[in-house]
């Protein structure tokens, strides 16, 4: 098992495993300011911080794939396009999706994506439960 990031940042002195919340509370201030320090993808849900590392070869071509279609498409005066480094924040958590688009006037300085316009997971057979667990209900 990989073991994910350092979470010396948040008062602690362990190691978060891969795909384990971590059992502390964690505001998005104090995830914000620590995950901007981390090497691998986190996500905050509710109010606990998830490793969400270790994306298959065919998870990646698709995301890449799915980006150069849209460069090909969108006009890139008007948007932006940014891959898996991205957050959103949807209620409470703080998500990273695989792709982001919005309007390039958004500040390039910002970590979250104040308006996107296109937010796009690719889910495999194992994530789909975990990603769509509450869909429904917030009508996504």
């Amino acid at each position: 098992m990989r073991v994910g990031g350092n979470l010396i940042g948040l008062g602690l002195r362990s190691e978060l495993p891969m795909n384990q919340a971590l059992r502390i509370p964690v505001d998005k201030p104090t995830f914000y300011r620590w995950v901007v320090e981390q090497e691998g993808r986190f996500e905050l849900e509710n109010g606990r911080v998830v490793d969400r590392t270790g994306a298959s070869k065919n998870h990646n071509r698709l995301v890449t794939n799915l980006i150069v279609e849209l460069h090909r498409k969108l006009d890139a005066v008007v948007w932006s396009i940014t891959a898996c480094y991205m957050a959103v924040e949807i209620g409470d958590n703080v998500r990273f999706p695989d792709v982001v688009v919005e309007r390039l006037d958004a500040p390039g300085s910002e970590l979250v994506a104040g308006q996107p316009a296109v937010l796009v997971e690719v889910l495999s057979p194992s994530s789909v439960a975990r990603h769509m667990r509450g869909s429904r209900r917030r009508g996504i």
